[in-house]
């Protein structure tokens, strides 16, 4: 049989042979309106799981190769990431082509009907700014995150080894028939809670990486290849003036910027090019047609009279937007400050536990050099102390990332890439 009498062979069978296990459906359904009727009606069941072919973990990890082995780890210092981010910034790019193809097909047209886009300019570079800004945050706010992933590997890692240490001490007793110092299940349940956070937290890993990769637009070499963020963890405590960062973001973010510069430069010669900048903003906006080709002087003198007449509207219709806008930005902006105080100040409660869990632990060595606490007493407390600095590393990076918000509501992240 030829190939090509083959494949027409299988294909038909295959369609059959699907068709003739699923008859029912194929009759029901025919070529009007799917309905309910195609699928068959049951009782109500149950979802059974099947874990009989799972094995334990270490037999499991062995299997799937699992944790994979990280390739090459390369240094990602915040700097790099926010101004990678910035330039590699999709919209921020798609804004800053949308302005270079219109400044080419100014610089194509004839002289009569070239107008004067440079608002169209202003609202474009304007909206790639803040693109950028947000591609910037938006990858901080990863870098953060992976470095807390990364903090969190390391703890769990010593936490589980003192776990193991501590149930093969047990099962040595066990065998020599010594009276357990704790329920021997005890340490078992932790470590398999340990594994389980272990497991949450590579997944973690890896997803922050494939993210971040491609938020600073670069492509790793090799598989499994890691980004190490270069993370300043160092807390400060000092106060903040909410009122003046406020001022500070009112005068620094670009969108506030462009309408201020729209408010100046409005004249009936920029009226055009303000309609195409306020359909920027919204579709809705700058709906008047736009004057084209070289019409005749009456044309061309009642077109002046309209401009004149629909430029007192256009003018408080910014105005409008402009206010609207400065009041939203504000409220950003104060939230995001008072955020920042709200993230130190759990900082600061982390850390009282975390001193008092250090507290507890130290005596529980120097009380089991006297008998006076067990191995695994020293255990469980080494354990809570892990987590204690687990969670004053999440609380820390939590006051990174709401500092980074407060900048990007600033509009301040792409300007400090700019040189």
């Amino acid at each position: 049989m030829r190939l090509g009498s083959w494949l027409v062979w299988a294909s038909v069978t295959l369609a059959a042979s699907g068709c003739a296990r699923h008859a029912a459906l194929c009759y029901r359904t025919g070529s009007g309106a799917p309905s309910s009727d195609a699928l068959d009606v049951v009782d109500r069941g149950t979802q059974v799981v099947d874990v009989n072919r799972v094995e334990r973990l270490p037999a499991v990890d062995q299997k799937i190769g699992y944790p994979r082995t990280p390739g090459n780890y390369h240094l990602l210092s915040k700097v790099d990431c926010q101004c990678l981010a910035a330039r590699a910034s999709k919209l921020g790019n798609l804004f800053d082509g949308e302005r270079r193809a219109l400044a080419a097909k100014d610089r194509g047209s004839s002289l009569c009907s070239r107008e004067d886009n440079s608002l169209t300019y202003d609202v474009l570079r304007t909206a790639a700014l803040e693109a950028r800004n947000r591609s910037a945050g938006d990858a901080l706010g990863e870098f953060y995150l992976l470095a807390l992933n990364e903090g969190r590997l390391d703890i769990l890692h010593q936490s589980l080894v003192e776990v193991r240490q501590s149930a093969e001490r047990i099962e040595t007793m066990r065998r020599q028939g010594l009276k357990m110092p704790l329920d021997d299940g005890q340490l078992s349940r932790n470590e398999i809670e340990l594994r389980d956070q272990q497991a949450q937290v590579l997944g973690g890993v890896t997803q922050l990486n494939m993210h971040l990769w491609e938020q600073i637009g670069l492509l790793p070499t090799m598989p499994y290849e890691r980004l190490w963020p270069q993370a300043d963890l160092d807390v400060q405590v000092e106060p903040q003036d909410i009122e003046a960062a406020v001022q500070y973001g009112l005068a620094t973010r670009p969108e506030l910027g462009m309408l201020r510069r729209m408010q100046r430069s409005l004249d009936v010669d920029s009226l055009g090019s303000a309609r195409a900048a306020l359909s920027q903003l919204s579709p809705l906006l700058g709906l008047a047609p736009q004057s084209s080709g070289c019409d005749g002087l009456f044309s061309s003198l009642k077109k002046l009279h309209e401009a004149k007449e629909e430029l007192p509207a256009r003018r408080r219709q910014i105005n409008q937007y402009a206010a609207q806008r400065e009041r939203e930005v504000a409220v950003e902006i104060r939230q995001a400050a008072e955020m920042v105080d709200v993230r130190l100040r759990q900082v600061a409660l982390a850390k009282e536990t975390r001193d008092q869990l250090l507290r507890r632990r130290s005596d529980a060595e120097t009380r089991s050099q006297t008998g006076g606490a067990t191995f695994a007493d020293v255990t469980l407390a080494r354990v809570a102390l892990w987590q204690a600095d687990a969670d004053l590393l999440e609380k820390v990076v939590n006051w990174r990332i709401a500092l980074v918000k407060l900048a990007q509501a600033q509009g301040v992240l792409v300007a400090e890439c700019c040189p």
